[in-house]
């Protein structure tokens, strides 16, 4: 009924696929990435080495079909997950980011599913907000380490005289 979505599970001779395929990770902010990609289709060439690859995550959560609007929702909500785990997926491959592909598949109950495609520029929006993040983070840190040592220092001019 839906060969779009019916394409997702098709695969070609040139695909690996992975179902329920376990992410682990250390995140450049140093948190820890634990999860489970749900569909991970990768292309590969000749040799078997991947070089490219396409995420899927389904979602179940309950929306308004009629509403364009529930559909962008679900995707900013899941948008910082589907950009690590498109990271961390590029970095284990050695294939540029650019090179997969990532889609939420919605399929709540009693209405048909739907694929939301993110676009690369949606991602890279979320990746250059967290290494902001990242940025202010390690410039808070480096001043809470000197703001420390003066005290510290303040503390030990005390204590010697």
């Amino acid at each position: 009924q839906q060969p779009e979505i019916a394409a997702l599970f098709t695969s070609k001779p040139s695909q690996e696929v992975y179902n329920e395929q376990p992410i682990v990770a250390v995140t450049d902010k140093n948190e820890w990435l634990s999860g489970t990609i749900d569909r991970l289709v990768l292309t590969v060439d000749a040799q078997g080495k991947a070089t490219a690859a396409h995420i899927i995550d389904f979602k179940t959560n309950q929306l308004d079909p009629d509403k364009k609007e529930s559909y962008d929702a679900l995707k900013k909500e899941y948008t910082a997950q589907m950009t690590a785990y498109r990271e961390h997926v590029a970095d284990a491959l050695g294939i540029p980011e650019s090179a997969v592909a990532v889609s939420l598949l919605s399929c709540p109950l009693d209405i048909p599913a739907t694929i939301l495609p993110y676009t690369f520029e949606e991602l890279e929006k979320e990746n250059e907000l967290l290494r902001e993040q990242l940025l202010k983070k390690t410039v808070e840190a480096e001043y809470l380490k000197k703001l420390y040592a003066l005290t510290h220092e303040e503390e030990k001019k005390k204590k010697n005289n």
